[in-house]
């Protein structure tokens, strides 16, 4: 039994001649009661095989010979059925007969023209929906890059508020070290006294520098004597800083 799915899909695959065309006409069409076109196979044909159904007249497309089977033998079943007059029993099914490759023409280029702006459109949304996508991707960076500055500066903020209140203290208790230096100054020899406010000087000093220097690194400004931008790239002493 001749299977009219594959003798559809022949007349876009191959180059049917008049004995093989006879056989499509008469089996798709003459042997039914009722002349009708298949325009649910011929529509599925085309939206699967889109890239290959192509028109002679398309100007946008690399046309070729193989692409074109389906009009060469649209135009075949026309004289095939200008043959068969004679053999139709009935003016009206031969008159019906006459208009099928017509509007299979007509149902292809409809087909395309539905599935090409089907396409169109689904490309279309496909591209909102990626520009979309990676606007939200940007948004979300952003966001997730504000909350961790967020918590940098917070960070930072409890860092320096912490070394200002080491700062704070160091000075006041060092005040308050010298104060007892020089109260209790005559009970103990001079050089004894200068050599403890010396040490305890240098020891606030230090103290001092470290706690601005710890201050510039997690503000991110120079408090350098020496000139460098940072203490990561200072290649000086400690002196010179």
């Amino acid at each position: 039994m001749v299977n009219e799915e594959q003798l559809l899909a022949s007349l876009f695959e191959d180059e049917m001649g008049p004995e093989k065309m006879d056989l499509y006409v008469v089996t798709m069409y003459l042997q039914k009661k009722q002349i009708t076109v298949d325009y649910p196979g011929i529509t599925h044909y085309v939206y699967t095989h889109y890239d290959d159904v192509k028109m002679d007249d398309d100007d946008n497309r690399n046309t070729n010979e193989a692409s074109l089977f389906w009009q060469a033998n649209l135009d075949q079943m026309k004289k095939t059925i200008s043959g068969l007059e004679d053999q139709v029993d009935e003016a009206k099914k031969y008159e019906a007969l006459k208009e099928v490759p017509d509007k299979i023409k007509n149902h292809i280029k409809l087909a395309l023209e539905q599935y090409k702006t089907f396409f169109d459109e689904i490309n279309q949304v496909r591209e909102e929906a990626k520009n979309t996508t990676a606007k939200l991707e940007k948004a979300t960076q952003d966001l997730s890059d504000a909350q961790e500055k967020l918590e940098g500066t917070q960070n930072q903020f409890i860092s320096i508020l912490g070394i200002f209140s080491a700062l704070i203290f160091g000075l006041f208790g060092g005040f308050d070290a010298f104060k007892e230096i020089f109260t209790n100054v005559k009970k103990a020899p001079l050089s004894s006294t200068l050599i403890a406010g010396s040490i305890l000087m240098m020891g606030l000093l230090v103290l001092i520098f470290l706690l601005i220097q710890s201050i510039g690194v997690l503000s991110g400004k120079t408090y350098l004597a020496c000139g460098c931008s940072n203490t990561k790239e200072c290649t000086h002493y400690l002196l010179h800083r």
